[in-house]
């Protein structure tokens, strides 16, 4: 076997393959936040589209980044965030479990066009998520707001400057 500049060694129990961490079979993710780079979808017209579109391709961002991102999921937060807490240990049981969503309810404030009627409320696994999810909504071109403990309230698209 080659070593050197660039070649990572097996680690026990890999099955021969080469991974990024001890103990991760297989491809890992990037473990260090410097190894984060954009994702090719995520340097479209920012800014431009309506709340709902914008929103939705946050969402794919975010969930290119490994932050579990479900739209329009239960009517009350609480059931919701247990279900989806308990759907990502079980899809990734060594993840981070990050996760973020909007309720059916809140879905319900998108106008037939996209905009928003009234602001929505963006629920998260951990105050770290949060601040993923703010800097990725902002970025589409989102106004952001604070909110209730592990929320971010959404209140549509900043103006156009």
């Amino acid at each position: 076997m080659t070593s050197g500049p660039g070649h990572r060694k097996p680690h026990p129990g890999s099955g021969g393959r080469a991974s990024h961490r001890p103990g991760c079979t297989g491809h890992c993710l990037p473990h260090r936040v410097g190894q984060w780079t954009a994702s090719p979808t995520s340097v479209t017209t920012l800014g431009a589209g309506n709340a709902r579109d914008l929103l939705e391709h946050a969402f794919t961002v975010l969930n290119v980044h490994g932050i579990t991102a479900v739209p329009a999921f239960g009517a009350d937060p609480e059931t919701a965030r247990a279900v989806i807490r308990q759907a990502v240990r079980d899809t990734f049981p060594f993840g981070t479990g990050a996760y973020v969503f909007w309720t059916a309810t809140d879905d319900a404030s998108f106008r037939a066009d996209g905009t928003l009627g009234r602001p929505i409320s963006l629920h998260y696994s951990e105050p770290a998520v949060g601040v993923a999810v703010e800097a990725t909504v902002r970025q589409m071109g989102l106004n952001t707001g604070g909110g209730p403990d592990l929320t971010l309230q959404i209140d549509g698209a900043a103006p156009a400057s």
